[in-house]
């Protein structure tokens, strides 16, 4: 054991001896520079490859912001058209336009009833569009309501818009009414 400790001492005292020789050594090849000069390299090499990337994104995200503002412009324009032909309709055929929208069968050119109602010529004609418009919708609405059983349940199978109503609220003391009502 005691040759051990005595051979790492002598080599740790052989390591410092030599150390300034290598430092010297490193120092007159230049191998310091060399790898100051490639920490260099890499530095500036890591630079221009984070401002490629950087560009990169900037430019993705002006393509994308052009994008969809073509997208928005393009969806904008379709409206436009849409309203425009709309507005060359007569009134009668913008009254049928809403009346088959509330069934859910807008039909070609007009993609929902408040287009046709924008597109209306005057104030008059728009709000009668309007309250037909609204008067459809409450109608919808109470058929697709539940009936009202006598003991004061809603069904839970049937509605006030079901034309057959057999069966309905039969094991509830009978039908009394409708829920929207």
């Amino acid at each position: 054991m005691a040759r051990s400790s005595g051979a790492n001492s002598g080599c740790l005292g052989l390591f410092i001896l030599l150390l300034p020789f290598f430092w010297i050594y490193d120092k007159c090849s230049g191998a310091d520079e060399r790898r100051a000069q490639e920490r260099i390299e890499a530095q500036q090499r890591e630079a221009r490859e984070d401002g490629i990337r950087a560009r990169d994104r900037a430019l993705a995200s002006q393509v994308a912001a052009q994008r969809k503002a073509a997208e928005e412009k393009a969806a904008a324009d379709l409206l436009a058209a849409q309203k425009a032909q709309l507005a060359s309709w007569k009134p009668y055929q913008r009254v049928q336009a809403v009346q088959k929208c509330a069934k859910g069968d807008c039909p070609e050119g007009a993609p929902n009833a408040e287009l046709v109602i924008a597109a209306a010529k005057t104030t008059a004609e728009r709000k009668q569009l309007q309250a037909l418009n609204d008067q459809l919708d409450r109608v919808a609405e109470r058929a697709n309501s539940p009936l009202r059983c006598c003991d004061g349940s809603d069904s839970p199978s049937c509605t006030c818009g079901r034309a057959n109503r057999r069966g309905c609220c039969s094991h509830h003391g009978g039908i009394c009414g409708c829920s929207a009502d």
